[in-house]
């Protein structure tokens, strides 16, 4: 049997591992609640996940060009990038989805063109997490360059708040 013939066959079973191993990387309450929650307007964050990462290993198997899953990695990126994670944390539903597809190629027999086309698979797989931390640190650089123009602003406002309070004292005297 080939890999992709395989993914496919195995994709839903691939998918929901790699998600769970996702939500363990939040604390237990929001994991449950991620989990469970099907509304993608409570859950956006759970919706957005399994779209997009369906996308991408929709892409993968079939060997879309890495440039065509620059969107939904982004769509989930840009969600991981807004909460206090660690690079390494934000990025690892690509090593899972990784683990989770190595799990379920496990039991196969090890044919010779299953594991070339696993070796090509897992090497797109991780130019993709290159992308990925390109795009992240992206994300990251346009959060502090907005945290920081609101700073200047707070400042700016309060330094006019204060002179506005010496000018009526000033006024008074």
């Amino acid at each position: 049997m080939r890999l992709a013939e395989l993914l496919v066959q195995e994709k839903k079973a691939i998918l929901e591992r790699c998600i769970s191993l996702t939500l363990e990387t939040y604390p237990q309450e929001t994991t449950r609640f991620l989990r469970d929650e099907k509304d993608p307007f409570v859950n956006p964050i759970g919706h957005t996940l399994t779209r997009e990462l369906e996308k991408i290993f929709n892409g993968l198997v079939s060997r879309t060009d890495l440039e065509e899953l620059e969107a939904p990695l982004d769509a989930i990126i840009r969600i991981q990038a807004v909460q206090e994670f660690a690079p390494s944390e934000a990025l690892a539903f690509l090593p899972m989805l990784k683990r989770s597809i190595r799990e379920h190629v496990a039991g196969e027999k090890p044919a010779s063109d299953l594991s070339v086309d696993l070796l090509r698979l897992e090497s797109r797989l991780d130019e993709l997490l290159f992308r990925a931390f390109d795009i992240y640190m992206e994300c990251r650089e346009k959060i502090s360059e907005i945290r920081l123009k609101e700073a200047r602003a707070e400042r700016e406002r309060l330094a006019r708040v204060v002179m506005a309070m010496d000018g009526q004292k000033a006024s008074k005297q």
